[in-house]
């Protein structure tokens, strides 16, 4: 089952908050896939864990490349500016990752879903180098996640959200009609829009018959605003 899925992490919670643990820990199937549970027993989305594993790679490494894919919430890329690194948009899926991150030597990828590519481990997924840099930093610091963590809240996001949908094309080609005036257009991977204050990605799924939709903004309000006009154009 896969670990990104809240139902499937009931049990972890519940040991977490029984045990008073200072965090949990999901793998996938195989084993290549994290999610983190916080000390309150809540699932912790991936890109807060990549902003941090960010920052800490940074830390040793100024300068240096790191990959964000297309959905990435911007507090990832705000985490590689602030760590004096570059910003470099890649496609979604392992296949493209590995590729982009060998062509140029890219330090780090972290996935909304919870895979965490490190060029030390051969450009390819090592969940438990993530772990320990988790870990160490909670020791070290002697903070909780919840407050290491407290920095990059400052967005509002939406989740993935899925929908079937028989013609993408078109779809991706309102929402780009609705939506571009006055914003930053890119389409590597389906369809994302930044404006000033709000993004948006929409992308066919690379692995299932369905269109996904990742909503971001600097304010709850605006991110269910959007979120309703989009899912209207899209439904």
């Amino acid at each position: 089952p896969s670990p990104h899925e809240e139902k499937n992490l009931k049990g972890l919670k519940r040991e977490v908050l029984k045990k008073k643990a200072d965090l949990g820990i999901a793998f996938d199937g195989d084993g290549d896939r994290i999610i983190f549970v916080d000390e309150k027993g809540r699932m912790i989305r991936g890109d807060f864990i990549t902003a941090l594993m960010v920052s800490l790679v940074l830390r040793e490494n100024p300068g240096e490349k790191v990959l964000c894919d297309v959905r990435s919430s911007n507090i990832v890329r705000d985490a590689v500016k602030e760590g004096d690194g570059k910003v470099v948009i890649g496609r979604i899926g392992h296949s493209f990752i590995k590729e982009r991150m060998r062509k140029e030597n890219i330090i780090f990828q972290g996935e909304l879903n919870g895979h965490y590519y490190f060029r030390e481990h051969y450009f390819c997924e090592a969940p438990f180098f993530a772990i320990f840099k988790v870990l160490e930093e909670i020791s070290e610091r002697g903070r909780s996640i919840l407050e290491l963590l407290k920095p990059y809240k400052k967005y509002f996001h939406s989740g993935e959200i899925n929908f079937e949908v028989k013609d993408k094309k078109k779809v991706l080609k309102t929402l780009e009609n609705k939506f571009s005036r006055g914003g930053k257009v890119l389409k590597i991977d389906g369809l994302r829009i930044d404006h000033p204050d709000w993004w948006f990605n929409a992308r066919p799924s690379h692995t299932e018959p369905v269109l996904r939709l990742v909503v971001e903004a600097k304010t709850k309000k605006l991110m269910k605003k959007k979120k309703k006009e989009l899912i209207a154009l899209i439904k």
